[in-house]
């Protein structure tokens, strides 16, 4: 009989266990599973434009997760040097269902001639990402400076001309992604940001007046392309 009682209460342990382990399962696969995949982004093809000229930009992605959620989407804008020109941000306004598709749109107002390359994301919050698209095999934005609609447009104070050969006169000049104070410097393992005198380079777009001076994009010598301003350069060849 004592064995017979031990065998039933082996047979209850082990049904408990089974049960317990079936109960565990069924909280497991309850669990909320968060995911997203992005289906398309626009522009699907190069696209260009001129300086001043708003391009949509856009991303369509579904929630592939197993809950509602309010996913965060992002537009990041690259130029050659893969720095960060611009960045746009949008957290849906209403949860995404499960199997939902959605499409965020942004208008993007390029500040500064140049090629630049795009690339989309979907977090599920700000440190947790979930999906990314990359548009960067081929330039997104072929942006090219606004034609001016006379001569007389071209600020009076221009010193120079594109294709002339200029030279930095003093250290610390910046190179900037676009034509501006608030710009940010170029990112290159070619220079710290800050230009040593006698940097020289040719000159191939501008010029533009912001913030109180005259801009010119400029193809340095050492490897880096940017906005500087006009007053710390000096000419030393001819256009061409």
């Amino acid at each position: 009989m004592s064995r017979a009682k031990n065998t039933r209460s082996e047979a209850v342990q082990g049904l408990k266990l089974v049960l317990l382990l079936g109960a565990a399962l069924a909280m497991l696969t309850g669990c909320a599973r968060v995911s997203a995949e992005i289906d398309r982004a626009n522009p699907a093809e190069q696209v260009e434009t001129q300086v001043g000229q708003t391009v949509t930009l856009s991303v369509t992605f579904s929630n592939t997760g197993n809950r509602a959620r309010e996913f965060i989407a992002r537009a990041v804008v690259l130029d050659s040097n893969d720095a960060v020109v611009r960045s746009y941000e949008r957290k849906l306004d209403q949860p995404l269902e499960p199997g939902e598709v959605t499409t965020v749109e942004w208008e993007h107002d390029p500040r500064a001639a140049g090629e630049y390359f795009l690339e989309f994301n979907v977090w599920r919050d700000g440190e947790t990402r979930l999906a990314q698209l990359s548009l960067t095999g081929d330039a997104r934005l072929i942006v090219r400076e606004e034609e001016p609609e006379d001569e007389d447009e071209r600020p009076a104070e221009a010193r120079f001309e594109v294709g002339d050969q200029v030279r930095v006169t003093e250290s610390g000049l910046r190179a900037r992604v676009g034509p501006g104070l608030d710009e940010p410097r170029v990112a290159s393992p070619h220079y710290d940001g800050n230009l040593a005198a006698g940097t020289t380079g040719r000159i191939v777009d501008g010029p533009v007046e912001a913030d109180g001076h005259i801009w010119w994009r400029i193809d340095y010598h050492i490897g880096v392309v940017g906005w500087s301003v006009q007053e710390f350069l000096e000419h030393i060849g001819g256009n061409g």
